[in-house]
């Protein structure tokens, strides 16, 4: 409904007629400016701006739902993502340990095996020192046995040479010829134990 100018002064006519005095009327009608009433919201106006709104905020809530919902799937993922990093801390974590106790037995390995050597080298040394013991007495045996053969030798030279004047005194031909022999094989026998040793 539009008010216009008759109406506001039938408006003026009933506030003379109320406040008994035309000064507060016109005080009145002063003090309201010139309404439009077509500009006011009435409430329907009011209740569909508020449906209105109702729906608009609905949309905002279900696309906040949504995006919540999104959220929740990111972070759910984020968690999936964490466990595997922390599966694989823990598998490297798990693998610096082998590698660890592998160091400690490369490590016991060594400290086994130098002390191997020095025992080897030990052994070395005494073998050799042994070795050396033995072939200076197989030395001395040798010479050893060369001399008594040496003695052997001149003892069986000078029982050749008296035997052989014995048999040239008392023997005939025929028997010294065999005793020469015999003498020649018990020579032979010696010559080859001296040989072997």
């Amino acid at each position: 409904m539009t008010i216009n100018e008759h109406d506001r002064l039938v408006l003026r006519d009933a506030f003379i007629r109320v406040f008994a005095d035309p000064g507060i009327a016109n005080i009145a009608m002063e003090a309201m400016p010139p309404i439009d009433y077509t500009s006011f919201a009435r409430i329907s106006d009011v209740e569909n701006l508020r449906l209105h709104m109702d729906a608009r905020f609905s949309g905002v809530d279900s696309r906040f739902i949504s995006v919540d919902a999104r959220f929740d799937r990111m972070e759910t993922r984020f968690e999936a993502i964490d466990h595997r990093f922390d599966a694989v801390d823990a598998r490297f974590d798990a693998v610096d340990a082998r590698f660890d106790a592998m160091d400690t037995k490369f490590g016991a390995l060594e400290t086994k095996f130098g002390a191997l050597e020095t025992k080897f080298g030990a052994l070395e040394t005494k073998f050799e020192a042994r070795f050396e013991a033995l072939e200076a007495k197989f030395g001395a045996l040798e010479a050893k046995f060369e001399a008594r053969f040496e003695a052997l030798e001149a003892r069986f030279e000078a029982l050749y040479l008296s035997v052989e004047g014995m048999i040239d005194s008392k023997l005939s031909a025929q028997m010294r010829l065999m005793f020469l022999m015999q003498l020649g094989t018990i020579a032979a026998v010696t010559g080859i134990i001296q040989a072997s040793v």
